[in-house]
């Protein structure tokens, strides 16, 4: 075997024809490092442990080579990888589809949110490559709705995502329902000590692979985050939006809520984008999920669970808008972009005290973050006029537009010309606004304000609060004594409020009442004689409390 970072080819690997037909049509030129160290082990029959980050060619690096190794087996002989969400699955059982298809081999994905009954009838109709959620799985081995199942080689991917999601107590049943004799196969971008003790439970002396860095830093990745106030946030936002002009983005975001919230701010300025989270059907996900690969939108709004594991490989930059719960969950957010040899950007939104939060999660890793402050409105206009004038530079002239700026040029010269079309385009279509910096003047710094605004402005007109003099006679304050009857007259009339002396018998607090009325005396048994009522639905005795007594020292002693 070569040495590792020796450049190899796939014709290096003990592949059959099929196979190395299906890498050439998938436009694999060299492998990747981790395919590179982890194909010849999963070849040679053992269990494997690879620790890479997202995007670097995982589904190739099992798939390929656990293909080879089910060819001529039995259906039932085949491979089961097991994934954290559907999108992954979905991804993972497309992408070996595409390897196994001049071999013949079928591939079929197994999830909740669709039809139990048809995912089992794809899988009895001669299935290779069962791609499943714990979930579904769990479910239908438990039913014992998968009959005659009894995968050669079971892969475990996005493990460290699986166990974060709560999945591990499903994983750990699932393999109960798995034959004893089997190729495992364990990829995760970390390895927390709850996948150590899964590893030692699950696996047969595995090989241990490590490719790359293991935490979220990456050279193809630029880490930034911008420091703003929390209340300028969706500001903050836009503003890097139309600064960066991503190509093609992932916005991660908290809660479903904020997902909903942002998605309807966005869509009414006009940006290409959609959404994904728990809450929303899987076929609509699905079609989300392939509307973005495509290019047909440009901006994908989703909360972690709903984007874990998606496979897009030209994300150009992805942006938290909130930032997230833990350092495992910034590294997958981070590695949605960066992949396949492509260049990404992770921007990350936050105040000083969420810095300090995020730098107290990442630890030392945190200096890998560039901080940097929101683009001014100065900025913001020069961005903006950068991108018109490129636009222009590529606009087509259209057939008769001469004729119309020589018809033009009778009236001004060229150069004015220029000038007065630029105003018009601009004033007409808003292409570059330059404005006051609203962004900045929200602040609580955000220097003098306009005249007449508050704490600068004059003092107000003749007879304004505070300045407007004696009020006029009889107005609060000063109008002199009220007419008989109004609020304080004088001494009230007789039996008015606090001097009208004694009550009328039966009024309140008239003295003893009557039997029966409130605080009649001694209560009858249970309430306000500190004894147990009887149980509800029963009469049984109940030893009575100690009556309450002010005087501490009469007070029974307190009882362990």
């Amino acid at each position: 075997m070569k040495e590792q970072g020796q450049e190899k080819s796939f014709k290096d690997f003990d592949l059959s024809e099929s196979i190395q037909e299906a890498v050439a049509k998938c436009g694999f030129t060299k492998p990747t490092p981790i395919q590179s160290e982890v194909i010849p082990h999963i070849l040679a029959g053992v269990d494997v442990v690879a620790q890479a980050q997202t995007g670097t060619g995982k589904t190739a690096a099992f798939g390929l080579p656990a293909l080879e190794l089910i060819l001529g087996k039995p259906p039932k002989e085949g491979m089961l990888v097991i994934t954290p969400t559907r999108e992954l699955a979905v991804q993972v059982s497309e992408e070996l589809a595409k390897y196994g298809r001049s071999s013949g081999i079928k591939t079929v994905a197994v999830y909740g949110g669709d039809s139990a009954q048809r995912q089992i009838d794809a899988i009895q109709r001669g299935a290779n490559v069962i791609v499943a959620t714990p979930g579904r799985l769990l479910d239908l081995l438990e039913s014992k709705r998968l009959k005659n199942f009894e995968p050669s080689i079971v892969v475990l991917d996005e493990a460290d995502e699986m166990l974060n999601m709560g999945f591990l107590e499903d994983v750990q049943a699932i393999f109960q329902y798995l034959p004893k004799e089997r190729q495992t196969l364990l990829f995760s971008a970390t390895l927390s000590d709850p996948i150590q003790r899964l590893i030692r439970k699950i696996l047969k002396d595995p090989m241990f692979i490590t490719v790359g860095s293991t935490g979220f830093s990456h050279q193809d990745i630029e880490h930034i985050f911008y420091d703003l106030k929390d209340h300028k946030r969706e500001n903050a936002f836009f503003r890097l939006l139309l600064a960066n002009n991503p190509s093609k983005a992932i916005v991660f975001c908290r809660t479903k809520k904020d997902v909903d919230d942002l998605t309807v701010i966005l869509t009414k300025m006009g940006f290409p984008v959609r959404c994904l989270h728990g809450d929303i059907q899987q076929s609509t996900r699905q079609q989300v999920t392939n509307s973005f690969k495509k290019g047909d939108i440009k901006f994908l709004i989703a909360t972690d669970v709903a984007a874990r594991g998606l496979d897009i490989s030209d994300v150009s930059h992805i942006f938290n808008y909130q930032i997230p719960f833990g350092p495992d969950e910034y590294v997958h957010r981070a590695g949605r972009t960066g992949r396949a040899g492509n260049k990404g950007i992770a921007i990350t939104l936050g105040t000083s005290h969420e810095l300090r939060k995020l730098g107290r999660m990442l630890g030392p890793r945190t200096n890998e973050i560039t901080i940097q402050p929101i683009p001014s409105a100065k900025q913001m206009y020069n961005i903006q006029v950068e991108t018109f004038t490129n636009s222009i530079a590529k606009q087509q002239i259209r057939e008769g537009v001469n004729d119309v700026v020589a018809k033009l040029q009778e009236k001004v010269d060229s150069e004015e010309l220029v000038a007065l079309l630029l105003s018009y385009l601009i004033d007409k279509e808003k292409l570059v606004q330059q404005e006051e910096d609203k962004f900045e003047s929200s602040s609580s710094s955000r220097g003098p304000r306009r005249e007449g605004g508050y704490g600068d402005r004059p003092p107000r007109r003749e007879g304004g609060y505070g300045d407007r003099g004696p009020r006029r006679e009889g107005g609060y304050g000063d109008r002199g004594p009220r007419k008989e009857g109004s609020f304080n007259p004088g001494p009230r009339r007789e039996g008015g409020f606090g001097d009208r002396g004694p009550r009328k018998e039966g009024s309140f607090n008239p003295g003893p009442r009557k039997e029966g009325s409130f605080n009649p005396g001694p209560k009858k048994e249970g309430f306000g004689d500190k004894a147990r009522r009887p149980a509800f639905g029963g009469n049984r005795s109940v030893k009575p409390r100690p009556q309450y007594n002010a005087d501490a020292s009469k007070a029974p002693a307190y009882s362990k």
